[in-house]
């Protein structure tokens, strides 16, 4: 067994912190958000063990988080003999894409839809108010595709190429 490649100072411990809180914000749960954290502070793969070493969280528990982490594109792994080693394959901007993109199929979007559909059936003392809600669940919707096509498009761009594209003055 090979040694846990990852130091976890006072300063890594609190970035593990901030992208847990991050990713129990975003639906996705503090461990998750710990096992990605500690993926993305390492130089090298690390296996499930190691990764409960570094946080403290059960290997049962390790294992669930790689496992949503795998499905969202966001760790992969390789073998070391019968041992999965797994990296980060993601990055946060990654996470908030899959982020938004799961807010617009699974809660914006059939809400739209809900409300188109049944609009008539909205008691007439509201069905105005409804059709402004409506209207701003259909802005939304709008704005967050722009924005997912925008990250989908830009993110590999450097940090200074990546503010001119979206017309922010650099400080």
């Amino acid at each position: 067994m090979t040694a846990v490649h990852v130091e976890l100072g006072a300063a890594e411990l609190e970035f593990i912190s901030r992208i847990a809180k991050l990713s129990a914000r975003w639906g996705l749960g503090e461990a998750v958000g710990k096992v990605l954290a500690v993926l993305l502070l390492s130089n090298k793969p690390l296996s499930q063990g190691e990764i409960s070493k570094l946080i403290g969280y059960s290997v049962s528990q390790i294992s669930s988080s790689l496992s949503l982490l795998e499905s969202l594109g966001l760790v992969i792994y390789s073998k070391e003999g019968r041992r999965k080693l797994y990296k980060a394959a993601g990055s946060l901007l990654d996470v908030l894409e899959n982020f938004l993109e799961r807010t617009l199929k699974n809660q914006l979007s059939p809400t739209i839809k809900f409300i188109r559909e049944n609009l008539p059936r909205f008691n007439e003392r509201i069905r105005e108010n409804a059709e402004k809600l409506l209207q701003e669940y259909e802005k939304a919707r709008i704005l967050l595709e722009m924005n997912v096509e925008y990250l989908k498009r830009w993110k590999d761009l450097s940090l200074e190429n990546f503010a001119k594209k979206m017309h922010i003055v650099m400080q």
